[in-house]
């Protein structure tokens, strides 16, 4: 510990920033996603749909949409990975400043299943491999959280804030949850286009928001780690001089 202790922590100042510019992107594109689902539904209002209730698309509108929908997961996924190694990052450094912070494999842990079922799921295809990689995404979700929750721990015992990782994961999680809502109540329906498309703006919004909430937040912490090591050397170098 007292070697660990001694090493110089990583800058990881610019990862911050990436992270957070990921999460705000992220949910950027959400809310474009929203917004191209409201378009759909403005354009079909007066459209008469089929004999089972539900709203034929044209083939371009699809095609725009699944584009957009693409890029959001696309997005998501980046997301994820360079959250996984910014936390990982995080907990090295911390391993260097206190004995009592995280095992950097625990981050690695669990965020390891979420490429392995995406990857699968594409290689899969089909209907299974489509469910595949839903549960991948629900993994990352999960993993972000707990994430949040032990980032959330370790800010806490340097003596950093902890209201900024608890927003955070609060408004991911209401996101979620707006997500399933959407998921349970969706038919395709022209008014129900208008319904998806305004649930997943307000998805977009609160994404967004917490990017720049987790932005702050790990910000925070790095500072927190570099005070702390900062005052180890002070009390390092004290008791040299006692000796």
């Amino acid at each position: 510990c007292i070697r660990d202790r001694r090493r110089p922590l990583i800058n990881i100042t610019p990862l911050t920033g990436f992270v957070g510019f990921f999460h705000i992107t992220w949910g950027v594109c959400m809310a474009l996603l929203g917004v191209a689902l409201g378009r759909l539904a403005f354009e079909y209002s007066d459209r008469v749909p089929s004999l089972d209730g539900t709203l034929l698309v044209d083939d371009q509108d699809l095609d725009q949409l699944a584009f957009v929908a693409g890029l959001v997961a696309l997005v998501y996924v980046l997301t994820i990975i360079v959250h996984a190694v910014w936390s990982v990052l995080v907990a090295l450094n911390a391993r260097r400043v206190t004995v009592h912070a995280p095992e950097p494999a625990s981050f690695a842990v669990v965020f390891a299943p979420v490429p392995v079922l995406v990857v699968a799921g594409l290689l899969i295809g089909g209907d299974v491999g489509y469910w595949v990689v839903v549960v991948g995404l629900v993994v990352a979700f999960l993993a972000l959280m707990r994430s949040n929750q032990m980032l959330m721990t370790l800010s806490g015992s340097l003596g950093g804030e902890l209201r900024g990782f608890s927003t955070w994961t609060a408004l991911i999680g209401v996101a979620y949850l707006v997500g399933v809502v959407e998921n349970v109540l969706f038919s395709q329906t022209a008014g129900q286009l208008g319904f998806l498309a305004t649930a997943t703006v307000i998805q977009g919004v609160l994404i967004g928001m917490g990017g720049v909430v987790g932005y702050r937040a790990m910000s925070g912490l790095d500072r927190a780690l570099l005070d702390s090591r900062q005052v180890h050397r002070q009390q390092d170098a004290g008791a040299a001089e006692s000796a």
